[in-house]
């Protein structure tokens, strides 16, 4: 039994390609890892769980940490539970993201989802400051180096586990065409937590600073991908505008929220930088569809416009209309207007 205990981390993630490659692991791992004496023995639990059989094939041989045949960087450097005590939140946690992370193969975090990930959730969310940035370093050094992908679902893993116990607005349809493979899912979350879509009143009310500070968000998802590479391509914003991807099938909550945030930088707009009124500029020609080089460059014509030009800014920050407003960007983005 101590064997088994002992080797716990590895079949829970080694399992994964050898014993059990067709089948999904579960999001809730103290069902694998209770150390109850009622439990009826670990590897009781993953026969219950994966189909596993305690055999005598693991006895006796040094420990490994993967399957000779997956590339190097998939192997695991270091166990969960040779790095932090056995059965400890900490080693849970770890166990569930090293699966995750090397199998691939969990649910998208939604309203749909959130069930299966509310236990483990709230272990993560119950680790102190300094417990999380073992944990960190842990996955980093150990688990995802050398592969970009990995890296990505670590990202997501980690962002799923601390958002999991707040409000969640998004269904799963909204992921449903996301670039996973470049974290475009947590980009359309992220992008509708900074416009506040848990926010159910009809209009935001926002400061000079919320103002500012929204756009500076926007902006780094426009134009960074969540690993913090440059972004090439649009994100296609459209599934935030339909009502079917979010809680309350609200309509063109997208561009509803962009133009009140718009509308709320007119008072402002005369006391932000050249560099913060860029930002704005940027950010309102990714959300009208152009690619982050295009924003960028259309903005930087803009800003050189409206700055003699102080009825135009009224102009686009007072309209409501959402195709009227791209109408006066496109203008505007013209160096001899």
């Amino acid at each position: 039994m101590k064997m088994a205990t002992k080797l716990l981390s590895f079949i829970i993630i080694a399992a994964s390609y050898h014993v059990i490659r067709a089948t999904r692991f579960l999001p809730i791992p103290t069902n694998v890892v209770d150390t109850s004496a009622s439990s009826g023995g670990k590897f009781q639990q993953l026969d219950t769980v994966f189909g596993f059989k305690e055999t005598n094939r693991f006895r006796n041989q040094a420990a490994f940490t993967g399957p000779a045949e997956l590339p190097r960087y998939q192997h695991v450097e270091k166990l969960p539970h040779e790095v932090f005590t056995e059965g400890s939140p900490l080693d849970i946690v770890a166990t569930q993201q090293v699966a995750w992370v090397k199998n691939k193969d969990y649910k998208l975090l939604s309203a749909d989802t959130k069930a299966e990930w509310e236990k483990i959730g709230g272990t993560y969310n119950a680790l102190t400051d300094q417990e999380r940035g073992m944990l960190k370093n842990y996955m980093r050094t150990q688990v995802t180096r050398g592969s970009p992908e990995d890296k990505i679902d670590l990202i997501r893993v980690e962002r799923f586990m601390a958002r999991v116990n707040e409000p969640m607005w998004w269904k799963a349809n909204l992921l449903a065409k996301a670039d996973r493979g470049i974290g475009e899912d947590m980009d359309l979350i992220r992008i509708g937590d900074i416009l506040q879509f848990g926010n159910t009143d009809r209009a935001l009310k926002l400061t000079g600073a919320d103002v500012n500070n929204m756009f500076k968000e926007l902006d780094e998802v426009s134009q960074r991908l969540v690993d913090k590479t440059p972004r090439g391509k649009p994100l296609n914003l459209t599934p935030l505008d339909q009502p079917k991807t979010n809680i309350g099938g609200r309509e063109s909550l997208f561009t509803t929220r962009m133009t009140q945030l718009t509308n709320a930088a007119l008072e402002t707009v005369p006391r932000m930088s050249a560099k913060d009124q860029e930002t704005l500029l940027r950010v309102s020609y990714w959300a009208h569809g152009f690619s982050p080089k295009q924003a960028s460059d259309f903005a930087k014509v803009a800003r050189v416009n409206l700055s003699t030009r102080r009825e135009k800014w009224i102009q686009l920050l007072t309209e409501e209309n959402w195709e009227a407003a791209g109408q006066r960007l496109w203008a505007l983005k013209n160096s001899n207007i």
